[in-house]
C-alpha cells in the first residue's frame, strides 16, 4: 500500500517539478522528452527476477522452520507467493524512485538546463524538485520504519513478555538486519546524490551567469578598475546590468532551505538510530 502511495504521489510531483522548470520553452542540449522516460520494462524485469531469487531464498532458509511449524507447507507457498506478488509494486517504487534522485539529476546536467533567475523562490525554478526528492525519501523513510515494525514489533514483544529469554538482536536473522542497514545505506546515498548534483548544477550555472554580467560590466565602463575616478558609463545600460547582477546573486544554489536540510537530517538518522535502540532491547 505504501509502495502504490508513493508510486502515485512522485509520478504527480514530478510531472509537476517538470512543468515548473519550463523545459519545452528552452533552448537545452537533447530531446525535452527524455524526462518523460524512467527506468526501462527491460530493467524492471531483471530487478524483479533478482528481487524474488533473493526474498524467496530468505524465507525458505531463514524463516521456513518457523512458517511450517505454524502453517504447513500450505502456509510457505502461501508466504513465498504473497511476498513476490508484493515485491511488483516495491520494483515498481524503486524504479521511479531511483529515476527521481539518479536519472533525473544527470540528465539535467546532461542537458545543460539553466536556472530560472525570476523564481519567486530564489531557486531558480527547482524549489519543487528539491521539494519532491525530499518528500520522496520521505516515503522510503517510511517503508524502512514500517519493516521494522514488521520484523522487531513481534520479537519485542516476546522479549518483553518472557523474562530471561532470548534477546531482540539474538531473534533476528543477521541477514535482515544487513539488509535493513544496506536499505538505509542506499537510502542516504540517494537523496545525498539527488541533492549534490542538482546543486553543482545550480552553482555551475550561477558561476556563469555572474561571469557573463562582470564582462558586461568591463564593457559598459571606460576604466574598470579605478572606482575613485569619474565612471565614463552608459548609466542606462550600467543600470539594467547592476539589476540582473543582483538578481542572480540573490537565486539560492541550493533546492533546499534550512528548513529542509534539517528535516532531512532528522530522517536520516532516525532509522538507523531505531534498529540501534531496538537491537540493544534485551
Amino acid at each position: 500500500l505504501l509502495a502504490v502511495v508513493g508510486i502515485r504521489y512522485i509520478a504527480d510531483g514530478y510531472a509537476r517539478a517538470v512543468a515548473r522548470l519550463g523545459l519545452s520553452e528552452r533552448d537545452i542540449d537533447g530531446d525535452p522528452s527524455v524526462f518523460q522516460r524512467t527506468v526501462s520494462p527491460r530493467s524492471k524485469l531483471v530487478v524483479y527476477v533478482l528481487g524474488a531469487a533473493l526474498l524467496t531464498a530468505h524465507v525458505v532458509f531463514n524463516m521456513a522452520p518457523r512458517i511450517v511449524s505454524i502453517a504447513g507447507l500450505p502456509g510457505l507457498v502461501h508466504r513465498v507467493l504473497l511476498w513476490n506478488a508484493y515485491l511488483l509494486f516495491v520494483v515498481e517504487f524503486a524504479s521511479l524512485y531511483f529515476s527521481l534522485h539518479v536519472l533525473v539529476p544527470r540528465r539535467l546536467s546532461a542537458a545543460g538546463v539553466g536556472m530560472f533567475y525570476y523564481d519567486p523562490e530564489n531557486m531558480g525554478g527547482f524549489g519543487p524538485l528539491g521539494r519532491l526528492l525530499k518528500r520522496s525519501y520521505y516515503v522510503y523513510t517510511a517503508g524502512l520504519l514500517l519493516f521494522l515494525v514488521i520484523v522487531y514489533g513481534p520479537v519485542t514483544l516476546a522479549s518483553m513478555n518472557a523474562p530471561g529469554g532470548a534477546s531482540v538482536s539474538s531473534r533476528v536473522a543477521p541477514t535482515t538486519t544487513a539488509f535493513f542497514t544496506l536499505a538505509w545505506v542506499v537510502g542516504v546515498l540517494s537523496i545525498a546524490y539527488s541533492m549534490r548534483t542538482i546543486h553543482r548544477l545550480m552553482a555551475t550555472d550561477k558561476r556563469r551567469h555572474l561571469s557573463r554580467l562582470e564582462a558586461e560590466l568591463r564593457e559598459a565602463i571606460a576604466n574598470p578598475y579605478e572606482i575613485t575616478s569619474a565612471e565614463d558609463a552608459d548609466e542606462d545600460r550600467l543600470s539594467d546590468i547592476e539589476r540582473r547582477l543582483d538578481q542572480v546573486r540573490s537565486t539560492r544554489v541550493y533546492p533546499a532551505t534550512f528548513t529542509m536540510w534539517s528535516q532531512i537530517a532528522v530522517s536520516v538518522l532516525f532509522p538507523q538510530a531505531l534498529q540501534l535502540l531496538l537491537q540493544a532491547t534485551g
